[in-house]
């Protein structure tokens, strides 16, 4: 008797501990009873931009904003602008070993990591190669793509942009007086080769930031810059003539961490390149239209232009001689598709 009394009286117990338990817990929150569990633990994905002074960072800033809402706040971009993460190479490093999400950089000064970006690298007076302001999202975009995912990296954008022009005190109007000027250049291995043709005596190592010390200290003639970046970093007060060769073009890449990209859902995958067309897109638009009579620039004459060519022709034969000829007649076709639309 005692033991049926014991197990009627724990019954008893059990049942108005669950009724007491179901009155007092407080009723979930929106966000936590809708939110996939997975996805609240995402981490914010680090962002650094190697562009410095070119305007680029409220753009940047809209897509971050743009892809949070498109993620209901599950993907968070925290963005560092103006090479404070470091420079262009160092930010892309960053991004293929995991330590840094997403880097902005030009693809000159990195060919060391993705020998094949190389191709972008080509003189813009070759212009079957090589045009100016070209959004790339088709057959190139995607070949390339596959050579940075090799090398643990995902393309969220690609672009050529402005001419690269040499801008200078006084006046530059034809190749040889290149011969014996001191040039601050970018830094990329075949932009050297070119200038070093062309007997220019390069300046290297030198921020965009500390520009306008060296030019008050007399260290360089020139810069290889663009319109963009002189106006962003007020140096056209300075630098009030341009040589537009077309020597090259600026292009530039956006890539993410591989592993990471592909952690995410496709729709999450989809807002990240979806958006960042769009924005920068329009930016791109922005650039190609813009006034640049602040800036007195000199175009080359035709037999500067042909000697250019001739000078440029074995860096575009050792460029082309390192690729596939897949990638670069899907080039070809998206210039040649680019120029169609």
């Amino acid at each position: 008797m005692n033991r049926r009394l014991l197990w009627i009286w724990m019954a008893i117990f059990i049942l108005l501990s669950g009724c007491g338990h179901s009155q007092s817990e407080a009723p979930l929150e929106p966000a936590q009873s809708t939110a996939p569990s997975s996805l609240e633990q995402t981490p914010p994905y680090q962002f650094g931009v190697g562009y410095s002074g070119t305007g680029y960072t409220s753009a940047f800033e809209e897509w971050r904003d743009l892809v949070w809402e498109d993620t209901q706040g599950n993907l968070e971009l925290v963005l560092y602008g103006e090479n404070v993460l470091g420079e262009g190479e160092s930010m892309v490093k960053a991004a293929q070993q995991g330590t840094l999400s997403i880097a902005a950089s030009s693809t000159s000064v990195c060919t060391s990591i993705v020998p094949e970006a190389a191709i972008l690298d080509i003189p813009a007076c070759f212009p079957e190669y090589c045009q100016p302001f070209q959004i790339y999202d088709g057959v190139f975009f995607e070949a390339l793509n596959h050579y940075y995912n090799d090398k643990g990296l995902e393309l969220l954008y690609l672009r050529t942009g402005e001419p690269w022009i040499i801008s200078s005190v006084t006046p530059i109007t034809s190749l040889t007086q290149l011969n014996g000027l001191r040039l601050r250049t970018s830094g990329s291995d075949y932009h050297n080769k070119l200038y070093d043709a062309l007997g220019v005596q390069r300046v290297e190592n030198v921020g965009l930031s500390a520009l306008a010390y060296i030019l008050d200290e007399n260290g360089v003639d020139a810069i290889e810059t663009t319109y963009t970046i002189l106006n962003s970093q007020e140096l056209l007060g300075v630098q009030h003539y341009a040589l537009r060769g077309p020597i090259f073009v600026m292009s530039s890449a956006i890539v993410m961490n591989y592993d990471a990209f592909h952690s995410l859902p496709s729709d999450y995958q989809d807002s990240l390149k979806t958006r960042l067309s769009e924005i920068l897109g329009q930016k791109q638009a922005e650039i190609s239209t813009q006034d640049t009579s602040g800036l007195e620039i000199a175009d080359l004459s035709p037999e500067d232009l042909a000697l250019l060519r001739q000078l440029s022709t074995p860096m575009v034969e050792e460029i082309l001689s390192s690729l596939d000829d897949s990638l670069v007649h899907a080039l070809k076709t998206e210039i040649s598709q680019n120029q169609q639309n």
